[in-house]
């Protein structure tokens, strides 16, 4: 008869841990797991940058024009404009009608005679006068003395009315001569007159209007003369008043 032996055993102290076996080999890989359920709507993220421009595109084809549009409605007055240029003349209007004759008039003053304003003068020459530089010439057969203002003796008108004159003198030069006058008046020259005679005596005559005043001298002087050259019968020296001012 075999007898069991029960024999109680204490637990000792844990051992020291053993060292890292070797890595095994990767697993088979599993079956795909059931889709999960969808997530929450993310946050609206901010805006990217902006792209390039892209190139421009081909024109296209012309439309059909349009049906008229309705009529706007009217605009506010505009301001007035600058004033245009004046219009080319029209034509000449036709004559009116004839009017009818006006009443008399009333009787008018009866005439008085003006004053006295008539001044005038010719003179020729009588005598050879001698030639002298810058000394009045003589014309000392007077035809006409209206009013006295020329005097005979020294050539020289002197005015009595202020107004507008008219003076014209005439030279005959002698035969192969010359003579150059001038007309003054206080002694300032105010026209010239040249002759020259050829193997014939020769005239010429010269004509001004001049304003003067009272007491103003107008005569006839020569400025150039060539040796023996002397006046002739036709010369002569005139005037007259045309208006008094």
């Amino acid at each position: 008869m075999q007898t069991n032996s029960l024999c109680t055993c204490l637990k000792g102290d844990k051992g020291d841990t053993g060292s890292p076996g070797p890595r095994g080999q990767n697993g088979y890989n599993g079956t795909d797991g059931i889709d999960g359920q969808a997530g929450d709507r993310g946050v609206k993220g901010d805006p990217g940058i902006p792209g390039f421009n892209g190139d421009d595109g081909v024109d296209g084809e012309k439309g059909d024009r349009g049906l008229k549009g309705d009529a706007g409605a009217i605009g506010l007055h505009g301001l007035k404009g600058d004033k245009g240029t004046t219009g080319p003349k029209g034509d000449e209007g036709i004559p009116g009608a004839k009017g009818i004759v006006g009443p008399k008039g009333q009787k008018g003053e009866p005439y008085q005679r003006a004053v006295d304003t008539t001044i005038a003068f010719t003179a020729g020459v009588i005598q050879q006068p001698d030639m002298h530089d810058s000394r009045s010439i003589i014309f000392n057969m007077v035809y006409t003395n209206v009013g006295g203002a020329y005097n005979k003796e020294t050539g020289r008108f002197t005015c009595t009315i202020a107004g507008l004159y008219v003076f014209t003198w005439s030279t005959e030069v002698n035969q192969s001569r010359y003579i150059k006058s001038q007309l003054t008046v206080n002694g300032q020259n105010r026209a010239y007159l040249q002759v020259s005679a050829g193997i014939f005596s020769n005239s010429g005559c010269a004509t001004i209007i001049l304003q003067l005043n009272i007491n103003d001298v107008v005569d006839v002087t020569p400025s150039m003369f060539s040796h023996g050259a002397s006046l002739g019968a036709s010369s002569s020296f005139s005037g007259h008043l045309l208006y008094s001012i």
